[in-house]
């Protein structure tokens, strides 16, 4: 009799082991973890937090500022990570489900060749045109190309047939805004010779993090040194919020004179000294009764399409990010329930709505409602001033 039970015990334990060998999928880890990629130590905390709020907002949950953590009733996580580096680890682990990054350097790390793309990447205000090549990215902003064709507009009709030049911060989001915009004046050019004269692009390399110290060659005394030797009628830039304010603003030794016009794209939207002539094109922003960062508007925009995809999607047994990611696909965050406008997989891409600060000879300023499509001249409707 206990020899038999012996044996027994031995067949059963055999069956188990085998049972794990042919059936792998039992020990497969559940992909509910949802890893939201916001760096501490980025140019704007505020913009960090205020994404945080808006995202924990519109999944239903209170938002805490020294929370790091979240647990929804769905069984899912979220998880905030403020070390940019870690976004691999992210989009390798099987138990993570989604991926919110923020800016267009952040994102790009989702492109990739040695992370896998079967997991849903949402890219809150990163507008670079490369992102497109991401099957597995939404993105909730338009692209650097709409905003691209608006500034080239709006400077074509301010300077006439003047000179401009272009000042830029050597990364993934000027660059690719760097080509659309030159794409599109050497296409204008080429049937329209009474344009503007582009004489120059400058690389600004003050504030390039990972940019080795000995080749940062060009800095603001010398970028402006240069510029007031093109004699430029109007200087577009292509950056961030420091780069800009150390040209321009003369307590901090920039001189904004050396070119009548200036213009500045989406990255410049903290509070920069405003002078005349002065235009900072910025994500459109919904009127609101409390003051918000942008990041909070495309933040809870984020949390409202994942909330959407999640109550869409019903798992057989255990969470597949890859067939969550084919749900999303196939989600749309209609107008009503949205913040900045619809959102799924192409609205990126049909039009931009954005939100220009123009100020005028007296350095007082209006902000007008830009919409602007590939097709269709913009349209402007002021809505503060």
């Amino acid at each position: 009799m206990k020899n038999q039970l012996i044996s027994s015990i031995k067949k059963l334990g055999f069956g188990i082991i085998l049972t794990f060998i042919l059936f792998p999928t039992v020990t497969m880890a559940t992909a509910n973890k949802i890893v939201v990629v916001a760096p501490s130590g980025s140019e704007s905390v505020q913009a960090v937090q205020a994404l945080k709020q808006g995202f924990v907002t519109a999944m239903g949950l209170q938002f805490n500022v020294a929370t790091q953590s979240y647990s929804l009733d769905s069984g899912y996580t979220i998880e905030f990570e403020s070390d940019t580096g870690k976004i691999y680890d992210a989009l390798k682990s099987t138990d993570v489900i989604a991926v919110i990054c923020d800016t267009s350097v952040v994102c790009s790390h989702a492109l990739s060749e040695h992370v896998p793309n079967d997991v849903l990447v949402i890219a809150v205000t990163a507008t670079s045109n490369e992102l497109k090549k991401g099957a597995n990215i939404l993105r909730l902003a338009p692209d650097n190309s709409l905003q691209a064709k608006l500034i080239h507009d709006d400077l074509f009709q301010d300077i006439g047939t003047e000179r401009f030049a272009i000042i830029y911060e050597p990364d993934i989001y000027a660059m690719d805004f760097l080509e659309l915009f030159m794409s599109k004046y050497f296409t204008d050019i080429t049937f329209d010779h009474s344009k503007p004269t582009f004489v120059a692009s400058i690389p600004f390399h003050d504030f390039i993090a990972n940019l080795d110290k000995k080749h940062k060659t060009i800095h603001a005394e010398i970028a402006l040194k240069m510029l007031r030797q093109l004699q430029v009628s109007a200087v577009l830039y292509l950056g961030y919020s420091k780069g800009f304010a150390t040209l321009t603003d003369p307590e901090l030794g920039g001189d904004h004179s050396v070119a009548k016009h200036w213009y500045a794209s989406d990255e410049i939207y903290e509070d920069v000294k405003g002078f005349p002539h002065l235009k900072l094109y910025d994500l459109f922003e919904p009127n609101s009764q409390e003051s918000k960062h942008r990041e909070y508007f495309y933040g809870y925009d984020a949390g409202k399409f994942l909330s959407q995809v999640i109550a869409n999607y019903q798992p057989q047994e255990t969470s597949n990010r890859e067939e969550f990611l084919q749900i999303a696909k196939k989600t749309v965050l209609a107008e009503k329930d949205s913040l900045t406008g619809a959102k799924s997989f192409t609205a990126a891409d049909a039009n931009g709505r954005f939100s220009v600060k123009t100020f005028d000879e007296q350095g007082e300023f209006e902000i007008n409602d830009v919409t602007v499509s590939g097709v269709h001249e913009h349209e402007e409707t002021v809505i503060n001033e």
